[in-house]
């Protein structure tokens, strides 16, 4: 895994992940889930919050090798 930091993003490089896995936890704390946009491989996904307010993703049952960007949305008020 690498992870690569940008103006108001990250992005995660996971590389030969088992392929029955479908469920992600990553190192990626959410406060607000309407703040954030979350992108699969270049597609906007949905993603859920754990119990411990990390981001999680479902990724398809044959992706190995995947990039999970995530940006932030600034608020308007």
């Amino acid at each position: 895994m690498s992870i690569e930091s940008g103006y108001q993003e990250v992005t995660y490089k996971l590389r030969n992940l088992p392929s029955n896995d479908e469920k992600l936890t990553l190192p990626f704390v959410i406060y607000n889930q309407n703040n954030y946009g979350v992108y699969l491989n270049g597609k906007r996904i949905n993603f859920h919050e754990s119990k411990y307010s990390q981001l999680q993703i479902f990724k398809g049952k044959n992706l190995q090798n995947i990039d999970v960007k995530v940006a932030y949305i600034v608020p308007i008020r």
